[in-house]
This record gives structure tokens, sequence and C-alpha cells, in this order.
């Protein structure tokens, strides 16, 4: 009967530990802030990675809209989703339906986009620390204001960065 309840303490103090929690979002980190529109789509799938190996954190359907030239956090997960603790750096993001809004919407990408934030450095996360990490669109870097439309010759979210988000 001992042997039982050591056995089941092992699997209990074992099978709960090596979590962490994150809340992802996103905004597009820029210096000036003014009224440039929105970039709104529908996130579907969040996957977090050390290297080249993925995990999905996050799936579902989610309609985000995003201020472009702007540092306002908008959340992508309802809630901190579940992460075993590790050093990451990737974090890729599968959305469709992009487009431009600023009055009437204008379409930029139909089609289903998947795309990779990169860390500077891999973020570590700790067992039981609560994050809030943030994608960084970066849209002044693929998309053309003038012409309301993705630049020639990039792809959206080209340059996506990931960071620790301190309010």
């Amino acid at each position: 009967m001992g042997r039982f309840f050591a056995l089941l303490l092992f699997i209990v103090w074992f099978g709960c530990a090596g979590q962490a929690y994150v809340e992802i979002g996103m905004n597009d980190a820029a210096l000036f802030a003014g009224v440039f529109g929105d970039l709104q789509m529908n996130v579907s799938r969040i996957e977090i990675a050390e290297t080249g190996d993925y995990s999905t954190i996050w799936q579902g359907r989610k309609q985000i809209t995003v201020a472009i030239q702007s540092s306002d956090y908008v959340p992508l997960t309802d809630a901190p989703v579940t992460v075993v603790p590790g050093s990451y750096r990737y974090l890729r993001i599968t959305i469709d339906s992009l487009r431009y809004v600023d009055g009437s919407p204008v379409l930029l990408r139909e089609a289903s986009l998947l795309f990779v934030a990169q860390a500077f450095a891999n973020i570590a996360i700790e067992e039981n620390d609560e994050l809030r990490l943030v994608v960084l669109a970066n849209s002044n870097n693929w998309f053309d204001l003038d012409s309301l439309r993705i630049t020639p010759g990039k792809d959206a979210f080209e340059g996506a960065a990931l960071r620790i988000y301190y309010e």
C-alpha cells in the first residue's frame, strides 16, 4: 500500500511539473503613433519552437485587428496557454483573410498564410512563469501605405519579431 502511494505521489509530482504560462499578443511596434488604419486577420494556430520542432500551443479561430504603427497590445489568445519550460526563439502563426481596414476593407491576402516571428535571442521561460509575448508585425517592412498593398518582392509579416511584452 505504501508503494502505491509513493508511486501515485511520484506521478502527481512529475505529472504536474514542467509547466509555464504565456499569453500571446501582437502589435506593430512602431516608434510613431498615428492613424494609419488597421490590419485585420483571422488567427487559427500558434506554434512555438526552440529550434525547428514546433509544438502547437493554441488552435481555434479568432479575428483580430492590429493598428498600423501602434504599440497597442492585441491578445491573440484569450487566456494564457500552457507551454513546456525552455528557451524559445520562434513563434509560427497561421492566419487567413489578411485585410487592410481604414473605412472600406482592402483584401491583402485571401489564402492562408504561415509566418514566423523570431526573437533576437532565446526567450527563457521557466517553470511556473507567467509571461506575455508579443509578435511585432513590423508592417513598415512589408506594407506600402501609399498603394495599400503588400510591397512588391516582400511577404506579409516579413521581419516579424518576437519579444517579451512589458507594459
